[in-house]
């Protein structure tokens, strides 16, 4: 749910919540997340808060107008996780959890 962009920025994805290291999913996680964005342009959107208290920028990635931060959720590698006041996509993402528990998609939900 962190990524490193050209600069050397940590960006945390907002409205997800991914594995750690030395947890289950991580590994699935990390992977498909660097399939999909790794050496890629992407688009960072800021919601209402900039940087959190690690000092990490707080942004939805978009590639080519995909959400990656749906998209992992989509995905069954990811949680949806909010903090006030940063919800713009807190429907659209919250809405795709329940579809992948609902299915057991992916390493989170997976049956």
């Amino acid at each position: 749910d962190t990524i490193v962009v050209e600069g050397g920025s940590h960006v945390r994805l907002l409205g997800i919540d991914a594995d750690e290291k030395n947890y289950p999913c991580y590994s699935a996680a990390k992977n498909t997340l660097e399939t999909l964005i790794l050496n890629q342009e992407v688009v960072l959107e800021k919601d209402s808060s900039d940087v959190d208290q690690y000092q990490r920028c707080l942004r939805t990635v978009f590639l080519n107008g995909l959400n990656i931060d749906l998209e992992m959720v989509k995905r069954g590698l990811a949680v949806a996780r909010f903090y006030e006041p940063d919800v713009k996509y807190k429907s659209a993402i919250s809405a795709a959890e329940k579809q992948a528990i609902e299915n057991g998609v992916g390493c989170k939900w997976s049956k």
